[in-house]
């Protein structure tokens, strides 16, 4: 559905529609309204609408889905993952093996456990323990997660 087929309110381009709901046995009257399918409907009914109808973004070169903006740029640009890979725009989350930046440096260096030669077997988050002033994981620190027990 396009901008200019839509009839309900879109602040994104500054218009807002007060009229009554068209969902069948709602009293809400003089409401801001927004589409909502073939209707304008309350916000509450949107609400409920949009749960069954997620929102897919499209590929603004290629048409793919899902698309995204890069979250470091922020322009209103929607790539899909190979578009994004040939504008130079792949990013890496934090959990990632790798950063982005914009000296290109390489690997992130993977967190080791300062106890971890010590004849017993790591297990549980590596994290700086203040007490210790070391990076040690839940079983040398003497810590339990808050997890599962698969976690610990």
């Amino acid at each position: 559905m396009t901008t200019e087929t839509r009839r309900g309110t879109d602040g994104r381009v500054g218009r807002y529609i007060r009229d009554d709901c068209e969902r069948e046995g709602c009293t809400e009257k003089d409401v801001l309204v927004y589409d909502a399918g073939e209707q304008v409907v309350c916000a509450h009914h949107r609400r409920v609408w949009a749960k069954d109808h997620p929102r897919v973004e499209e590929c603004d070169e290629c048409g793919a889905t899902p698309a995204w903006r890069d979250p470091v740029t922020r322009r209103n640009e929607f790539f899909c993952a190979q578009c994004h890979a040939r504008h130079g725009t792949v990013f890496q989350n934090r959990w990632a093996p790798s950063v982005r930046n914009s000296e290109g440096l390489g690997v992130r260096e993977k967190v080791e456990c300062a106890a971890a030669d010590r004849g017993t077997e790591c297990k549980g988050e590596k994290k700086w323990r203040g007490e210790f002033k070391m990076i040690l994981c839940n079983k040398h620190a003497g810590k339990k997660s808050n997890g599962p027990e698969w976690h610990q």
